[in-house]
């Protein structure tokens, strides 16, 4: 539970409806960025990191959000106490473009002796920032990774580096920053060799 002090004092309806009464107003210095997963979906996604530095705790409950002015819809904040940060989504940025592509699949046989299959592909994502000033993008993906020793992912190649790749999962992670009408591309590029008779799901 948390007590809050209202200054002044209120009136409240002798009634059944719910009232509302104001609490506080406070602004919350942010760290706008965005986020996006173009292999789920090909939008930009920005959000607000900002710090809880008022003198209450925030409950859990819906927030109407806007931006620039102009209402985007309800997000949902979880309870915060004082001085914990949270972060929250602000919806799409129709701005920052991003698409999402397979440009190869090559198909081969290894040999009479080995009789594997080996898959070659190859994705490419695009970020286009058509804003008039510098832009956070996050971008996450992942490479395939195996659970049967008859299935091999190798020879992956990234261009450029991400800053994290979690090998445990295959989990990608750039972090960049994108100049007003800048351009970016990532690929990714990588070998999956099975047996040739078998069938492999779920690559991508």
């Amino acid at each position: 539970s948390a007590n809050f002090a209202i200054s002044g004092k209120r009136d409240i309806p002798s009634s059944d409806d719910a009232t509302k009464v104001l609490v506080q107003r406070h602004v919350f210095p942010a760290q706008m960025s965005y986020l996006t997963i173009p292999k789920l979906s090909q939008h930009a996604y920005l959000k607000a990191t900002f710090e809880n530095n008022s003198d209450y705790p925030l409950i859990a409950g819906s927030a109407m959000t806007y931006v620039d002015g102009d209402y985007v819809g309800k997000s949902v904040l979880q309870d915060r106490a004082v001085g914990e940060k949270l972060e929250l989504s602000l919806g799409v940025d129709a701005n920052i473009k991003v698409k999402y592509e397979l440009v190869k699949r090559f198909e081969r046989n290894k040999g009479m002796l080995s009789k594997k299959t080996e898959l070659e592909y190859v994705y490419k994502i695009t970020c286009e920032n058509y804003r008039n000033r510098p832009t956070a993008l996050q971008i996450l993906d992942q490479v395939p990774i195996s659970r049967n020793e008859d299935v091999e992912v190798s020879d992956v190649r990234l261009n450029p580096e991400p800053a994290e790749w979690n090998k445990e999962n295959g989990k990608l992670t750039w972090n960049v920053e994108l100049k007003p009408k800048e351009k970016r591309e990532i690929t990714i590029d990588f070998l999956v060799s099975y047996p040739r008779d078998a069938m492999v799901n779920g690559i991508f």
